[in-house]
């Protein structure tokens, strides 16, 4: 019985650990260092402009926000790591795995008294939760580390207050850490300035000290005022009591699917698991009630608990915000991945404070072993199929990308492809084009680096040895007169270029085009194989080049085109 038992739980533990694996080959996959929306402005323009005024850029709303200490990784990523995202990225990973840490650290807490290594297992399925793909946008995307910082810091603050209710000194270190974290809150998002007035509940469910209770209060008014000074509202978003007024069904829906979020992710998109979503939501709100009510009548056992529930309580909140002013935008924004990560916490939180009694069921009877270990390998199975989304090839897309920051640091106008990075294109200009001037971040990468200055620059090829390559076709960019965008290809076996940039010139050994490679071509793997996979290249051509007599440059040579137009 006992070997049944171990392969059972070795099960988990593969199942777990393959689906945090897919989580990091995903971000793998998925890592780009081309600005991505949000980050022109938000990361960029924002290191563009820091020395202007430190502190007033720092503190400056993005939207609703307040993303400082999002903002302070920006910087270390531009001044100690070339501004290429990818030390943003790694720190959405780090986050995740400190959120799951800290869940461990409650578990275990929660379970003290349970004896082998079932604690354990719940251990590896809340990791298996918590690094869900459901979330990808905010681990692939470098901009949103305050998405997790913004559950992380106030799950801590949380956990933090809990602790102080059950030491006797009035400034414990836990009660110090409460205060300080509850600070940090609202400069994660906005949604940080739930955090004292959560605690101002947890300090009166805890029966903590009237002082104490008294000095959350001041904190939750000094740092709300704070918040609130030179605040403008974001009018895109419209006005959130007018919106809880005007349409009372439709927020409540919005935030109970909100709540249900990774249902769409693990269950499809279909019309039945959209309502079994918002359903999901709706439970979690009505248990976390009870939970709540249920603590009001008596003082919990034990600080984790509270701290947990309060969390929760947080996370409820934001969804009913998030409701009142983005229901606006249609129930389907309810169902973004950058909200997943907060959901996925509240029902790990929800998960941990259900631990003891799922373990005391599981060691009830002879075959409830069994039954549980069963359940949690059919449902690690069942989140294993929409995880394997994680392996989604990204590359046409990501060489898009780098072709758009190409085009904007070039200053070429190509709506087209600048609408996969940007929605304004001549924001994204202003913005690239400054950062080009400076060498900053992707544009001091040796694929964009002085692109736009090598244009009429002559090149000598003389020394270069020929290769493979042509021109394969061009097509008219709209309302730009002075570039054409090209396709073409470029190959030399046993050889790997090591930049991805191509020089297009012309008879006279001037540069009139750059390119980059990285496109995929299937003709040319079915003529040289596998190795050119990769070989073919976008980029731009002066329009008032003659196309007959070109040359394709690369760093290891150099192919005469027969483009024939």
């Amino acid at each position: 019985m006992s070997r049944r038992l171990h392969w059972l739980r070795a099960a988990i533990f593969v199942l777990s650990a393959n689906l945090i694996g897919l989580a990091l080959i995903g971000g793998a996959i998925g890592y780009s260092p081309v600005p991505y929306w949000d980050m022109w402005g938000g990361t960029l323009h924002f290191v563009q402009r820091f020395d202007e005024d430190p502190v007033r850029h720092l503190f400056a709303q993005h939207n609703e926000h307040r993303i400082v200490l999002s903002r302070l990784l920006f910087l270390i990523d531009y001044h100690l790591f070339g501004g290429t995202s990818l030390f943003l990225v790694i720190c959405n990973y780090l986050f995740a795995a400190a959120i799951w840490a800290v869940f461990t650290r409650c578990l275990l807490s929660l379970n003290a008294d349970e004896p082998g290594q079932d604690r354990w297992v719940l251990v590896a399925i809340l990791g298996a939760w918590l690094f869900l793909w459901a979330q990808k946008v905010n681990f692939t995307w470098a901009f949103q580390s305050q998405f997790f910082l913004a559950q992380l810091i106030p799950l801590l603050a949380f956990l933090s207050l809990s602790r102080a209710a059950f030491h006797p000194k009035l400034w414990s270190r836990w009660f110090m850490g409460a205060l300080i974290l509850g600070g940090l809150s609202p400069l994660t998002m906005a949604n940080g300035l739930f955090v004292f007035p959560i605690m101002f509940l947890g300090a009166v469910l805890l029966r903590m000290p009237r002082i104490q209770i008294g000095i959350v209060v001041i904190c939750a008014s000094v740092a709300t005022s704070l918040y609130l000074s030179d605040y403008g509202a974001p009018t895109a978003h419209g006005s959130a009591l007018e919106t809880l007024v005007a349409q009372p069904i439709a927020a409540l829906r919005y935030a109970f699917t909100y709540l249900g979020n990774p249902g769409v992710y693990i269950a499809g998109s279909s019309s039945l698991a959209r309502y079994a979503s918002t359903f999901a939501g709706l439970c979690l709100a009505a248990i976390t009630l009870a939970l709540t009510i249920q603590s009001i009548s008596r003082r919990p056992a034990t600080p984790v608990f509270i701290g947990l529930l309060l969390f929760i309580i947080f996370v409820g909140a934001g969804a009913f915000a998030t409701a009142a002013g983005r229901v606006s935008f249609g129930i389907e924004s309810a169902f973004s991945s950058r909200y997943t990560t907060p959901v996925l916490m509240a029902w790990a939180a929800l998960f941990c404070i259900a631990s003891p009694h799922l373990l005391r069921w599981h060691h009830s009877g002879s075959r409830t072993p069994y039954l549980s270990f069963g359940a949690a390998i059919v449902a690690l199975c069942i989140l294993m199929v929409s995880q394997a989304r994680a392996l989604t090839p990204m590359h046409a897309l990501k060489h898009q990308r780098q072709v758009a920051a190409l085009a904007l640091g070039m200053g070429i106008g190509d709506d087209t492809l600048v609408a996969l990075v940007h929605p304004n294109t001549d924001r994204a200009m202003t913005i690239a084009q400054a950062a080009a001037q400076e060498n900053l971040g992707i544009y001091g990468t040796p694929e964009l680096k002085h692109a736009r200055e090598s244009i009429d620059q002559n090149l000598t090829t003389s020394s270069q040895r020929s290769c493979a390559g042509d021109l394969e076709s061009y097509e008219i960019i709209d309302d730009e007169p002075g570039y054409v965008r090209i396709y073409g290809w470029q190959f030399r076996s046993n050889t790997k270029p090591q930049s991805a940039r191509l020089y297009i010139v012309d008879a006279d050994a001037q540069i009139v085009g750059v390119a980059l490679r990285g496109r995929a071509s299937p003709n040319l793997i079915e003529a040289y194989g596998p190795a050119a996979a990769r070989s073919g290249f976008t980029g731009y051509l002066k329009s008032d080049v003659t196309l007959a007599d070109l040359t394709i440059v690369s760093d290891v040579c150099k192919s005469p085109t027969r483009f024939d137009p």
